[in-house]
């Protein structure tokens, strides 16, 4: 099993609906490392570290989004594996 980091930028209404704590719950439940953040026009931002195969997984949920948010689409690339201690939400 590949470890891979995915860095990400999900567009749509991600920001004001409790998008980063989503992503951060169902970041944990994959056991993944990293952050999120929203980005000042809008965005949200992420990298996590983990197996690519749950990375993949990750990313249809992502695509999916949560209860409240509506994503219009994602951007991601798949890096070198970079490990991280903990998942935290960045500030804005």
């Amino acid at each position: 099993m590949t470890n891979k980091n995915l860095h990400c930028f999900v567009y749509g209404r991600v920001q004001g609906v409790g998008f980063r704590k989503w992503i951060k719950t169902k970041s944990l439940e994959y056991s993944f490392k990293g952050w999120v953040k929203n980005c000042k026009d809008g965005r949200v931002e992420l990298e996590i570290s983990g197996p690519e195969t749950l990375i993949l997984k990750f990313i249809k949920i992502l695509k999916k989004g949560s209860f409240f948010s509506k994503v219009a689409k994602i951007e991601y690339s798949l890096k070198k594996y970079k490990m991280f201690k903990e998942f935290i939400v960045l500030p804005s």
